[in-house]
């Protein structure tokens, strides 16, 4: 009788691992500055499994949605479909995307949806693995989709973002208390391009009003050297 093939643990399992734990940590709390300076009503925060803690440590928002990977779309605080997220447009003063694109079957798609949830001037929060990372040993053989820093911004840019930073974070190494290079100096600095993760902070602008009619023909006129 042909041996069967043993059932791969749940990715949940990889993310509960504290190697993992601890560099998302890590990740995080960079990031804390960004959500503290974001104020508003609502926020929408994909986490990677349900092992993950539900809290954002800064979050300043009076109401946050979590939702993590399940079945064959999200669940948590409600369910939805992939690819479709059950919100209003302009929902949200902040999306906060940590490691939910590398579970995506087309993370772009999911990306958009997320800009069209988003209200203008919102913030979106994104964190992804670094393929270039050493910290990609411990990645689970063939369940995270590979995408580069590079790679997000061009899909965020895509969207109608403004991408306002990107950066490396997280640990440099799988394990070991000495694979977090302190902020700043020549050390982080070398090492950042090679961190656990890519971190990026895009805004949704509010688009500048267009003026038609003698409104438009007045200010036309301002403008044009006598």
């Amino acid at each position: 009788m042909p041996r069967t093939a043993p059932t791969p643990a749940p990715l949940s399992n990889w993310f509960a691992l504290p190697a993992v734990g601890a560099a998302m940590a890590d990740e995080q709390a960079e990031l804390i500055p960004a959500l503290t300076a974001q104020i508003g009503v609502r926020g929408l925060y994909l986490r990677p499994a349900a092992s993950v803690p539900r809290e954002l440590s800064g979050n300043m928002l009076q109401a946050l949605t979590v939702l993590h990977p399940g079945g064959r779309g999200w669940q948590g605080d409600l369910s939805c479909e992939a690819g479709h997220l059950p919100f209003g447009s302009e929902t949200f003063n902040l999306v906060y995307l940590l490691h939910a694109l590398e579970q995506e079957a087309d993370p772009a798609a999911l990306v958009r949806e997320c800009v069209r949830c988003l209200q203008p001037e919102g913030l979106l929060i994104a964190l992804v693995f670094n393929p270039l990372s050493p910290f990609r040993l411990r990645w689970p053989a063939g369940r995270l989709r590979s995408l580069s820093g590079a790679t997000l911004e061009r899909m965020l840019r895509d969207a109608g973002l403004t991408v306002e930073r990107r950066f490396g974070a997280g640990r440099l190494l799988p394990r070991g208390g000495a694979s977090r290079p302190p902020r700043g100096g020549r050390l982080h600095a070398l090492s950042a391009p090679f961190l656990s993760s890519q971190a990026l902070i895009a805004r949704k602008r509010r688009a500048a009003p267009t003026m038609v009619g003698p409104a438009a023909a007045r200010l036309r006129a301002r403008a044009t050297p006598s």
